[in-house]
């Protein structure tokens, strides 16, 4: 393990996991933005059955987090105890109704949390109002007005912790891991680099597995070298943002760590990464019914998030050390997501003009579509 020794003499360990959480952030940034990791990409490719390389960017990226992060547990190179999904009670019902939730949320907001973040970074202000609306919704359903509700849906159908590690309720270990990390990471290679996307974005979605994996790694050498007890955790922005969101309203404070350091750093390292390709764009929203849409979706992003315990990036980390619940979280964003853009890509102006049509022959339909 790494000898934290000269970081933590010269922060402490609190302001050491801030450190460990600043160059995390830093190079998920570089690579999320190089690569264009995101998981609403990678549905629409499937929703619309036209393959163009994003749907291998995500299995890319995906499959070398399980990977790296499985070849860490076997080596007994991440303090599994210390992660507090893994040892505690599972919400089923928080994971499925969270995850469907977020991924239709992620579907009109045009993008997943951790991409709008990545965006914010090159000057898209659009991305800025999306992940503010997304944070203050976090915020309201940690410990604000939504918590009730969340705190009931999530109790609706619990399991006990015993159930938390997916690979041990079918009597399989690390190993198992890793094959199912490299069923992942072969084809997304291979469909990558079919829908012809470059070597730099297919090595950059691969490092963002690795950052993932990275994050575990960090912090449990941190929290074996601290006296102080620190968590074991990777990259994570639905919380984190509303504990900012409260820190900006007057209404509570950031705990210091890991998370401190990752978030904002994630704004660097995308900057970054945009200004080497030239890639930095003022944009807004093209319209004021578009930016209730996106508005919309950062709300049902920030509220499904909190209830699945991760958004997309954050459920990844979780699922890499298959987190049963991840697992199923993950899952039902892809659902959620499948079902909102069919129901987006649907010629409205048709189906309403034949339904007016069959009800009053005599009338003549309008032309209609969604206003966005």
């Amino acid at each position: 393990m790494l000898d934290f020794t000269p970081v933590t003499d010269l922060f402490g360990d609190v302001g050491a996991a801030v450190v460990i959480g600043a160059f995390v952030g830093v190079v998920f940034g570089i690579a999320a933005q190089l690569s264009r990791f995101c998981l609403r990409a990678a549905v629409e490719e499937v929703g619309r059955k036209d393959y163009r390389g994003q749907l291998g960017v995500w299995l890319a990226g995906f499959g070398a987090a399980i990977m790296a992060t499985q070849y860490l547990v076997a080596g007994d190179l991440v303090e599994t105890i210390a992660v507090r999904p893994l040892n505690e009670a599972v919400s089923l019902s928080g994971a499925i109704v969270g995850g469907f939730v977020f991924g239709i949320g992620m579907m009109l907001a045009n993008g997943c949390a951790s991409r709008h973040l990545v965006l914010a970074g090159t000057g898209n202000l659009r991305a800025w109002a999306v992940f503010a609306l997304f944070a203050v919704t976090a915020w309201a359903t940690i410990s604000g007005p939504l918590a009730p509700m969340r705190e009931a849906i999530a109790g609706a159908w619990r399991t006990n912790a015993e159930h938390a590690q997916g690979l041990s309720l079918v009597g399989q270990g690390a190993s198992t891991g890793m094959v199912v990390g490299l069923v992942l990471l072969g084809p997304g290679i291979w469909l990558a680099w079919r829908g012809q996307r470059s070597v730099i974005r297919i090595g950059s979605a691969l490092a963002v597995g690795l950052v993932i994996a990275a994050g575990w790694y960090l912090t449990t050498a941190l929290s074996r070298h601290s006296f102080d007890p620190t968590p074991v955790e990777s990259t994570a922005f639905t919380a984190p943002a509303g504990h900012i969101a409260a820190l900006l309203s007057g209404v509570g404070e950031v705990p210091l760590g890991f998370d401190t350091g990752f978030v904002p750093a994630v704004l660097l390292g995308a900057l970054l990464a945009a200004v080497v390709s030239n890639e930095l764009r003022l944009q807004w929203f093209p319209s004021a019914m578009s930016a209730i849409r996106y508005g919309a979706g950062a709300v049902m992003m920030g509220f499904g998030g909190v209830l699945a315990i991760g958004c997309s990036v954050g459920g990844v980390a979780n699922a890499a050390l298959m987190i049963s619940a991840s697992l199923l979280a993950l899952a039902a964003m892809w659902v959620g997501g499948l079902v909102a853009e069919r129901v987006l890509r649907i010629d409205w102006s048709a189906a309403l003009g034949a339904y007016e049509g069959a009800t009053t022959p005599a009338a003549q339909p309008s032309a209609r579509s969604l206003p966005f």
